[in-house]
């Protein structure tokens, strides 16, 4: 990994997604990281910099991540790009030698533990975030110190109906936050609702619209 004082060459994996193209302006703008791939199964052999910025920068977008993390020297992955292939992405990047920064949702803790297991035997940092806004980080570091003084708590959140998981990795990290923070399980509720698993998570369930609420009781 480079020093503190070092250019850091990043991948981007997703790079052409919403997300991705944000991920790929903001290297490209900081003097230290040094933009060196782009993967995505979209616009193959297009400049990524003609993607995000309209302006040519030399590196064509590949699909094929481990040739491109291998061919580009990246020292870190930056991973937005589907619940489906997330795992394998980020298995590829460790087994490269790439430390892998993961935003992309829909881990079970079955799948973290293989990552952190594969990461520690390869001595290389692993970071899968479910959230990178501050307003989020803020949410869950509140939501913990209220959990202390409340019996009943309920996660709802709201998403595009194009949200690939549901419950989302912010509802999911929320909950376990709000666990560990009372130290103790929530009373059952008086009215229980009807029990619905989805994604692995009981409790968690559609709503009429379409868009997602994760009832955290039932945790």
């Amino acid at each position: 990994m480079a020093r503190k004082s070092e250019t850091i060459r990043v991948a981007v994996v997703g790079a052409c997604g919403r997300m991705g193209r944000e991920v790929t302006k903001g290297v490209l703008s900081r003097p230290n990281l040094q933009l060196v791939a782009a993967v995505d199964v979209r616009e193959v052999g297009k400049d990524i910099g003609e993607i995000v910025d309209g302006k040519p920068i030399g590196i064509p977008v590949s699909n094929d991540l481990v040739a491109a993390l291998k061919e580009s020297g990246a020292q870190v992955a930056v991973d937005f790009t589907h619940p489906s292939v997330v795992f394998e992405n980020v298995k590829a990047m460790l087994e490269c030698g790439v430390a892998p920064v993961v935003g992309t949702t829909g881990w079970t803790p079955e799948k973290v533990k293989v990552i952190d297991r594969l990461a520690k035997r390869k001595k290389l940092p692993a970071i899968i975030a479910p959230n990178f806004a501050i307003g989020a980080v803020l949410m869950m570091k509140f939501a913990m110190e209220a959990a202390k003084y409340f019996d009943k708590v309920e996660i709802i959140e709201l998403h595009h109906d194009g949200k690939a998981d549901a419950p989302s990795g912010t509802a999911l990290r929320t909950a376990e936050l709000i666990l560990k923070a009372r130290g103790k399980p929530f009373p059952e509720p008086k009215v229980k609702k009807p029990e619905v698993l989805l994604d692995g998570v009981l409790g968690a369930r559609w709503t009429a619209s379409g868009f997602t609420a994760s009832d955290c009781p039932a945790w």
